[in-house]
Order: structure tokens, then sequence, then C-alpha cells
């Protein structure tokens, strides 16, 4: 994907993340959730690196 695809990319989930935050309906949750999707999974492409584990603590556990 190209920079400026990239850019209207992010700038289409800043807006639909806009009108979520402005109107509160259900269809601009769903625009902006698919919208937050798309561009995760192209950040994942461009760097390479998957989604962060969560499922070990970050520091080591008493019991």
């Amino acid at each position: 994907m190209e920079n400026e695809k990239f850019i209207q990319l992010v700038a289409d989930m800043r807006k639909h993340q806009k009108n979520y935050f402005r109107y509160r309906d259900p269809l601009s949750l769903q625009k902006s959730k698919k919208a937050e999707k798309e561009v995760d999974a192209e950040i994942v492409r461009l760097t390479g690196t998957g989604p962060v584990d969560n499922s070990e603590p970050p520091y080591p556990t008493l019991f």
C-alpha cells in the first residue's frame, strides 16, 4: 500500500471515530471498528510484527 493510501485509510478511520463519539450511533461504531481493523492489519503488514501477546504478565507472580 502506498503512503497516500495509508494516510487516507487513517483519515477515514479518524472520521468514523469522530462521528461515533459525536453521535454515539451503532452504525458509526461499526464503521469505526472496521476502519480500525483495516489500519491495524496494514500496520502489521508494514512492520512485520503481529499483535502484542498479553497472555503473561510483564512481571513475575508470587503465587
